[in-house]
């Protein structure tokens, strides 16, 4: 049996990246199960109309539940069924995993029936979590890799495997032995082809209009930048061409149009508001009934802290003066909790506790903001692979 020469395999999330997305999909569950079994709990503990409007958060919650606990099992099934290359002197074998269908793929491919070589790129969403990165590297949300195509004869058609690499260098290796017998090498400007990388030729790939033609002499992305700097040149210039000025320019302006802060919101995320008055009619109220601290922190930290996480996980696009709002809308909702007025009593005084910390919440709503955005863009990075066929 002959020996393997080189092997391609696809990476795990480092650990300390796996426990921080683990971490994030756990409070995201205790989040959905929160607002499931928190509105049944308040109804039997403390009835009265306005407790009552906390059950509209449980259709939520089952939502929210579902929908992590379903990307959370995704991304461990993700994170250990790993694709593999294994080459031999004359042959490729590989075991590729689906991850739409959740099946593997195994198969060999014998050099002697590679007839065509490309060599592209794909584009990998989070590559700093598979990889060593520096306390102060920029960490980028996409990234370009290398990726070689062999075309091959299967059964009298045109087969293709498709293997990903993590960097040039790899790349260089694995082409110095399947580009020996001088086979004809292409260079693709497709950057993203399937779900998973074996099957029948791609007319994205056979049709690509800028391929050309290459010579491999040790290092591919001798050819391939000079290649791909002018294909970028051209277009630019195509898109100037067909796009006038005026065009673009109010283009460009209903974009920022659409983008506002306040059209952002949507209508799920202002239900955010009804369910965050009715937890604080439940702090004053337990206020008045002794069985809190009326000038207790704790409460209406957790109340508002919560309300907005949500809401920033409802809006339809994050736009950093939705703190003010929500901080404005809060407060003028707070001013409609019933108190006594008289100023020692204990409602009276947590009424003013909400108020209070609603003038300053955007101190705490700026972090949540931030934690947030960057699981929304976690979420989106994910969406695009799966509409592009690349998996993540």
């Amino acid at each position: 049996m002959s020996e393997i020469l080189l092997e391609q395999k696809e990476r795990k999330m480092r650990p300390q990246w796996w426990v921080l997305t683990f971490s994030v999909y756990v409070i995201g569950l205790l989040i959905g199960a929160g607002l499931m079994i928190g509105p049944l709990f308040l109804v039997v503990m403390f009835p009265s109309i306005g407790i009552y409007l906390t059950l509209l958060a449980i259709p939520l919650g089952v939502y929210i539940f579902r929908k992590v606990l379903s990307a959370l099992q995704g991304r461990i099934w993700v994170n250990t069924h790993l694709s593999e290359y294994l080459l031999y002197d004359d042959r490729v074998e590989y075991t590729v995993w689906d991850p739409k269908v959740r099946e593997k793929k195994e198969g060999v491919v014998p050099l002697s029936a590679v007839t065509e070589l490309y060599y592209g790129m794909h584009v990998f969403h989070y590559n700093y979590t598979y990889r060593p990165t520096k306390l102060n590297e920029p960490l980028q949300q996409l990234e370009l890799l290398p990726m070689l195509y062999l075309v091959h004869h299967h059964q009298f058609q045109r087969q293709m495997l498709a293997i990903p690499f993590t960097n040039v260098v790899e790349a260089n290796r694995w082409l110095e032995i399947v580009a020996k017998e001088e086979k004809p090498l292409w260079l693709t400007s497709v950057t993203s082809l399937c779900d998973y990388y074996v099957g029948d030729v791609p007319e994205e790939l056979s049709g690509d209009i800028h391929l050309e033609r290459a010579r491999f002499d040790g290092n591919i992305d001798v050819a391939y930048r000079p290649y791909m700097a002018k294909i970028t040149q051209q277009q630019a210039e195509e898109a100037a061409k067909q796009r006038p000025p005026e065009e673009q320019r109010q283009r460009l302006k209903e974009e920022q149009k659409k983008r506002r802060a306040f059209p952002g919101i949507g209508r799920l995320a202002w239900l955010v508001f009804p369910l965050q008055y009715a937890g604080g009619l439940l702090v004053v109220r337990l206020a008045a009934e002794g069985k809190i601290n009326p000038e207790g922190l704790a409460l209406p930290l957790l109340l508002i802290g919560v309300c907005g996480l949500l809401f920033f996980l409802l809006v339809k696009w994050m736009k950093w003066p939705q703190i003010l709002i929500y901080a404005v809308v809060s407060l003028i909702s707070f001013l409609f909790v019933d108190t006594s007025e008289v100023e020692t009593d204990p409602s009276y005084v947590a009424s003013s506790m909400l108020l209070g910390i609603s003038v300053f919440s955007p101190l705490l709503l700026s972090v949540i903001y931030v934690i947030v955005r960057s699981i929304r863009s976690l979420r989106e990075g994910r969406k695009h692979a799966d509409d592009s066929g690349v998996p993540s």
